[in-house]
């Protein structure tokens, strides 16, 4: 490789670095948003479970079509809500993800078994595996859009039992430097503590009761309808703050690695031009002596 070469190549990796570094502060930056999006959330799942808590420990759960759905019960296939991202260069995002879903569901049979994808990735995953693919959401900006339409779709194939069993699957955010790729099960409610938790504690023991109007058997169904329409769209909200934030840290990464290269090639750069200058130098000297001696 000659002097020109490398330093063409100095050139373009530290252009190539500069995209890199730029696509790094954007995902940083919409990571944060995410974050924030998920947050301003916060007081409306806690309230909602709170509600659902009290509720729930003090009514008949016979009333409600999601916690007694018996004819559910291992009847009908299952059905899969895969969140993915749209565009590629965040490292292992969906590589994780799709690794455990390929596990979960590589032994079932086609009629088992269907997908609901958000994210062209985790379509094309899907369609490479040769499943059945009964709604794409990936056309949907934001994700969190989508929310209503998916819940609205699983939840009348649970109902009227052609889903027997609903899963999320998606990147869970715990830190900026680390995402759990999990599958959860959001339907059927097979237990209570799926939704309040371990149980009452002794100052909300000691709360009034709650009025209600109309009846509660007639609120449960909505309130868990709400219950279950935050997960999943909490899920979308974790799923993209995991995206941004794996791709921040390939971005930089790539960014490191770029410096390297750039530093590598310096070093090659200065090498071959001290070897023309000394080439050049012993040309000089040469011809000098051959004048002299003749």
């Amino acid at each position: 490789m000659n002097f020109k070469k490398v330093r063409k190549k100095i050139r373009t990796v530290q252009n190539i670095s500069k995209i890199t570094r730029a696509m790094q502060m954007m995902s940083a930056i919409k990571m944060k948003k995410a974050q924030a999006q998920a947050l301003e959330g916060t007081y409306y799942r806690t309230t909602l479970e709170r509600i659902l808590k009290r509720i729930l420990t003090r009514v008949d759960l016979t009333a409600s079509r999601y916690l007694h759905n018996a004819r559910n019960q291992g009847v009908g296939k299952e059905i899969y809500i895969l969140i993915a991202s749209n565009k590629g260069l965040c490292g292992g995002f969906n590589f994780n993800l799709e690794r455990i879903l390929f596990q979960k569901t590589m032994q079932k049979k086609d009629k088992d078994v269907a997908f609901i994808t958000i994210g062209k990735k985790g379509a094309e995953f899907i369609m490479h595996m040769r499943k059945n693919i009964i709604a794409d959401f990936s056309s949907t900006t934001p994700f969190s859009d989508a929310t209503n339409a998916i819940f609205s779709l699983v939840k009348d194939g649970f109902l009227n039992g052609t889903y027997g069993r609903v899963f999320l699957a998606y990147n869970h955010f715990i830190s900026t430097f680390k995402i759990d790729p999990v599958i959860v099960e959001l339907l059927p409610i097979t237990d209570i503590k799926m939704i309040i938790g371990t149980g009452t504690t002794d100052q909300e023991e000691k709360e009034s009761e709650y009025l209600f109007e109309p009846s509660v058997q007639e609120l449960i169904d909505p309130l868990i309808d709400d219950f279950l329409r935050e997960k999943i769209r909490m899920a979308i909200l974790q799923s993209e703050a995991s995206e941004h934030s794996s791709r921040m840290i390939a971005m930089k990464n790539a960014t490191d690695n770029a410096q390297e290269v750039v530093y590598t090639l310096t070093i090659l750069r200065n090498k071959l031009r001290q070897e023309t200058i000394t080439s050049e130098l012993l040309d000089m000297i040469s011809a000098k002596e051959s004048t002299e001696i003749h």
